[in-house]
């Protein structure tokens, strides 16, 4: 499907997505604009790829429990705003990054990207990588504005973490220093290297897993 241009305009407007027959819904050809003032939202109550990275850019996303949201956007960088909250409304929302890092891409955090309610072990995040693996081809996920510390979760503190951080894709990804991540579970299932630059705190009842091809890699732990 294609929205063309949507306008977010200046007030409290919600882009409230929702089919149905209960199947997956795929925006291709359409952008969001006017996106950066505090209260712009997306809702995806039902399953939701979008294709063009401005998306990223609305300030307040919700999504369903059990419903996915991503931004699948070829061969560009991915970045969010410092206005960025996020409603996992569920254990089993997810949110997903999707990018072709040829030539090396960057996922660029605003805002930490943790559940609004601070609820543990709430949210699935998984970062794909599209790419071959390679150096060159790296998809970086760092802050917005270099050497402002973010997280993929709560407070390293093992109580506000996400359910899952996945991993994904035949690419290498890394999470540089400016993020820290927090989750019950870290899944590499992609055939790349994903590498987490800071310590990890997962908390009790924690778990690690890994596809036999892909590596994961902790620098300070």
């Amino acid at each position: 499907d294609s929205l063309g241009e949507i306008d977010f305009g200046t007030g409290a407007n919600v882009l409230h997505v929702v089919a149905g027959s209960g199947n997956a819904i795929t925006l291709n050809n359409s952008t969001a604009t006017n996106t950066l003032h505090a209260n712009s939202q997306l809702f995806a109550a039902t399953s939701l790829t979008v294709k063009d990275a401005s998306f990223a850019k609305i300030s307040k996303f919700k999504i369903a429990d059990n419903k996915n949201l991503t931004f699948d956007v070829g061969v560009h960088d991915i970045e969010t705003t410092a206005n960025s909250v996020y409603t996992f409304a569920g254990d089993d929302a997810e949110l997903g990054f999707v990018v072709n890092a040829a030539g090396g891409k960057k996922i660029k955090l605003g805002a930490s990207l943790i559940d609004s309610a601070n609820g543990n072990d709430r949210g699935k995040v998984t970062i794909t990588n599209s790419a071959a693996a390679g150096a060159a081809n790296l998809l970086t996920v760092g802050a917005l504005v270099p050497g402002t510390a973010t997280t993929l979760g709560g407070a390293n503190d093992g109580a506000h973490r996400l359910r899952e951080l996945n991993f994904a894709g035949t690419g290498d990804i890394l999470v540089d220093a400016d993020v820290t991540a927090t989750s019950k579970l870290i899944d590499q299932g992609g055939t790349g290297k994903a590498t987490i630059t800071n310590a990890v705190n997962m908390g009790a009842g924690s778990d690690i897993t890994f596809a036999a091809a892909g590596k994961l890699e902790f620098l300070d732990n």
